[in-house]
């Protein structure tokens, strides 16, 4: 057993996996004291309103999701990965300083957005301060984790994580609400890129002894859309990235506020699986691009779905059976008790949701034609989204069989492709 276990720890993936799940486990359980603490403090249609705006930037910051995934693919499978990031960083910055005038245009837009998202013009601004500097932060994320410097990825995240928090804290000490939060998650947003740049820069002067040679890469853009890998990674990722969103994104622009703080409500209980098995879903990532882990990948892959199963049924007894006790947990008091008899529906769903996107990931770094099935199903989501019943409960239905279809999918292609053919 020791020597197992002793083998495990020299398993730089394994070892950085328990950096990643313990953080990240730590930061889960603050952003549910955020959450708790939000919707005790505003109310039902300010906290739906906070949930569409962290939806619509997350569908809008996808070109930034997928050039980072597209960076700890490229670092983890390269011969000389310092140098390769140095010179992704030296390109970031280079059109960071060519397309720079086009911010100051961005917020002279902010009327004309805040009409299509039904976003306040405060939280439109925002959008677009927060969309800004995502950019960024994703970039330097990902360049930490494609280094495979989880320690330090992990414990910033725990810390910036915090700082979120204490904004909640604060609001429920009876500073002004929304604009105490903002605040807050734009504090924490900058100092993560401080630091980030900080760390990655010592690190790269550390390991490389000719840091003045480094080449600044000139790839075109038009050449990098035209790489089959960018593409299905680009794909990929936006139909998920709509898929876990674009639902917020409707309730918020068709339903009364009201419902919009319900379904945003259950939106974030159908997260929290993903949530707990989001360190494993980023590792596996990485996992599944190296080289050297080839020998284990198909084993991983399998015991990881079993996990995930457990997960999912264990979630689903907790939230059919235990809802009005944990709803009153979760944001201390009766104000979403209207949530709870949808609650057994959001297990399902991010049970569901979790599987694709892990399997999903599987096929990414594989560079398997499958992942693009997701991209081409997104188109008859969105379609179905506007015929569905003006309900709660008909938009939740979709979001279940919807992902059921796409999990089955993608298991039958997976026994096809890769158990069947390589056996």
């Amino acid at each position: 057993m020791q020597k197992l276990l002793k083998k495990l720890w020299s398993n730089i993936f394994f070892r950085g996996g328990v950096f990643y799940t313990a953080s990240s486990i730590l930061a889960n359980v603050m952003n549910l004291l955020f959450n708790l603490i939000i919707g005790h403090s505003i109310s039902l249609s300010g906290y739906g309103e906070l949930t569409a705006l962290f939806s619509y930037l997350t569908v809008l910051t996808v070109p930034m999701l997928v050039f980072s995934n597209y960076l700890i693919h490229k670092i983890a499978g390269a011969t000389d990965t310092i140098v390769l990031a140095k010179s992704l960083e030296n390109l970031l910055w280079k059109y960071t300083r060519r397309w720079f005038f086009v911010i100051p245009l961005l917020f002279f837009l902010t009327p004309l957005i805040s009409k299509l998202t039904n976003l306040s013009l405060f939280l439109t601004f925002t959008l677009i301060l927060f969309a800004i500097s995502t950019i960024i932060s994703s970039v330097y994320s990902s360049l930490l984790q494609g280094l495979q410097l989880f320690l330090i990825f992990s414990v910033l995240g725990v810390v910036l994580t915090f700082i979120k928090l204490l904004g909640a804290i604060l609001v429920l000490f009876g500073l002004d609400g929304l604009f105490t939060i903002i605040s807050f998650l734009f504090l924490s947003t900058i100092l993560g890129i401080l630091v980030s740049i900080r760390v990655f820069r010592s690190h790269v002067k550390l390991k490389s002894t000719n840091i003045q040679s480094v080449p600044v890469i000139q790839k075109k853009l038009i050449h990098l859309l035209k790489n089959p890998q960018f593409q299905l990674i680009s794909l990929s990722t936006f139909a998920l990235t709509i898929f876990n969103n674009a639902d917020v994104m409707f309730v918020q622009k068709y339903f009364a506020s009201s419902a919009v703080g319900i379904y945003s409500s259950w939106s974030l209980f159908s997260k929290i699986i993903f949530y707990i098995l989001g360190p494993f879903i980023s590792i596996s990532f990485i996992f599944f691009s190296s080289r050297q882990s080839q020998n284990n990948e198909r084993k991983t892959l399998h015991i990881s779905l079993v996990a995930l199963l457990a997960v999912g049924i264990a979630g689903f007894i907790a939230y059919k059976y235990l809802a009005l006790p944990i709803l009153y947990i979760v944001y201390g008091g009766n104000k979403f008790y209207a949530v709870a008899p949808f609650l057994a529906k959001a297990s399902i769903f991010g049970s569901l949701y979790t599987g694709v996107t892990f399997i999903n990931n599987f096929f990414l770094a594989k560079r398997s034609w499958i992942s693009s099935i997701s991209f081409i199903s997104m188109f008859l989501y969105i379609i179905l989204l506007f015929f569905v019943k003006r309900d709660l409960s008909s938009v939740m239905n979709l979001n279940i069989f919807f992902s059921a279809g796409l999990f089955i999918t993608y298991v039958v292609l997976y026994i096809k492709f890769f158990l069947i053919k390589k056996n």
